[in-house]
């Protein structure tokens, strides 16, 4: 549990700021502002606070005789909150030398991210819709510390870890033979894909295509009686980056598509995975 000291810190500090924030706002506009970074600065402290005592927690819940702590090292991050800097405990393995940070393992925070998981969607998801510098200065009207290189940092990392996660899955069913597990079978699997070629920037390669495929089980008919259209049933959309000409599948997993055409295939499709993609087996 939090240490009541952090109670009566965040106690202070609200005090303390709002004296500030009544002697110094002018107008609405002043008073908004300064409640809106009091708000963040007390929530960042809190979490600082919450995340010294997870760190305190695993410290004592360690097997002693194989990690021993080495000391502590400071993380800083921007976040939802604010820019923030915590300390968190280093732990070395007495018998093979390994380091870890426990309390980076136990929320899934890698040791070298600097945005957080909620302020790195926030951006990720807004910069599918416009460029980086327009985010963050959209961003940071809410942040204060958002830049055009921390949105820049969070899609880098973000596209990275998908790298990885669609590499793993492929290598799982493709090399190690692991059949994935499937949602529903179906008799009939139609596939349309299409692509578009983009230039890319930075890159051995000049040109790079965007690859988008449609499967679906079959079309129905819907409407009124003299207004019927066919709609496709259980139709899911792919999407992917890759060389330019690159093939649809790989086996039974649909990679790519070079020209627009149909393919049809029995059998069940798998997990989505971090890419959007879908593993699809043969039955």
């Amino acid at each position: 549990m939090l240490n009541i000291r952090h109670l009566v810190g965040a106690i202070l500090l609200l005090h303390n700021g709002l004296t500030k924030i009544l002697a110094e706002s002018k107008d609405f506009y002043e008073l908004e502002k300064g409640i809106s970074e009091l708000s963040q600065k007390v929530s960042s402290q809190m979490l600082i606070w919450t995340l010294e005592q997870l760190d305190l927690n695993l410290m004592n819940d360690r097997d002693r005789e194989t990690w021993e702590v080495i000391g502590f090292r400071e993380k800083q991050v921007v976040s939802t909150l604010g820019e923030f800097t915590y300390k968190r405990r280093l732990y070395r393995n007495k018998k093979t030398g390994e380091t870890k940070f426990f309390l980076d393992e136990l929320l899934g925070f890698p040791s070298h991210a600097k945005i957080t998981p909620r302020l790195r969607e926030i951006a990720v998801k807004l910069s599918t819709e416009m460029s980086f510098r327009r985010v963050a200065d959209m961003l940071s009207q809410l942040f204060p510390t958002m830049s055009f290189m921390t949105v820049w940092k969070a899609k880098e990392e973000i596209g990275i870890e998908i790298q990885q996660d669609s590499e793993e899955k492929r290598k799982a069913v493709f090399e190690r033979g692991e059949s994935p597990k499937g949602e529903k079978e179906a008799k009939v699997v139609n596939i349309e894909g299409d692509g578009v070629v983009i230039n890319i920037q930075r890159s051995e390669k000049k040109r790079g295509e965007i690859k988008h495929l449609v499967a679906y089980e079959g079309k129905r008919e819907v409407g009124a009686e003299k207004r019927t259209r066919k709609q496709s049933s259980n139709k899911r959309h792919e999407g992917m980056a890759s060389n330019v000409g690159g093939d649809v599948c790989e086996g039974g997993r649909y990679m790519g598509h070079k020209s627009r055409r149909r393919d049809k295939h029995r059998g069940r499709w798998g997990e989505r995975d971090k890419t959007g993609a879908r593993i699809f087996s043969r039955s």
